[in-house]
């Protein structure tokens, strides 16, 4: 009634007052366009793309009309808490053509291929994300902050520049990421 956010309504019916809600697009669509689709592969394999390379960044170039945008390719490894050692983390992620698995199938089959022997893959997943950002002109309620769905890009300066504007909507005294004082 008042235009502001008194709370959110659980599922259990319990109302869970706060004064700021941050929310992904995803949770409030109807006040969200959707501009466009994300196609993304994960899975955990028993090796590494390449020997003796446990964290993995490349891309792969759009070729013809069945692949006509960049494939971006993520490897982690157990160094940085993303699976146990000896296994590894592939995302592959592109913009979205017809659906996750006929846009990334073929080039996980290839950069699997690649090496020999070939990973062998012990779990995946293909799903797709719609890219969502706050409607224009959309009377969005006081203190609802609605963060837009990350699109497909290794970048993350349009996140941070949309946390640090949330932020300081809602701390406008506050720094944004201070530095951290040395432990000296």
């Amino acid at each position: 009634e008042t235009g502001s956010l008194e709370g959110v309504l659980d599922t259990e019916g319990q109302v869970l007052r706060s004064q700021h809600l941050v929310t992904t697009a995803d949770y409030v669509a109807p006040l969200c366009d959707t501009l466009d689709g994300i196609s993304r592969c994960v899975c955990i394999t028993d090796a590494s793309l390449e020997d003796g390379l446990g964290l993995l960044l490349t891309t792969i170039p759009p070729s013809n009309e069945r692949h006509p945008y960049i494939i971006h390719v993520i490897q982690l490894d157990h160094t940085v808490t993303a699976c146990p050692e000896g296994q590894y983390v592939l995302h592959l992620f592109t913009r979205q053509r017809i659906d996750a698995r006929m846009d990334l199938s073929r080039a996980l089959e290839v950069l699997l291929a690649a090496r020999h022997p070939s990973p062998r893959v012990l779990w995946m997943a293909y799903f797709n994300q719609a890219l969502r950002c706050a409607k224009t002109g959309t009377e969005i309620p006081c203190g609802v902050h609605i963060v837009s769905n990350i699109p497909a890009a290794v970048d993350a300066s349009k996140a941070v520049e949309e946390a640090r504007h949330i932020f300081h909507d809602m701390f406008p005294d506050d720094e944004f990421l201070p530095p951290v004082a040395d432990e000296e």
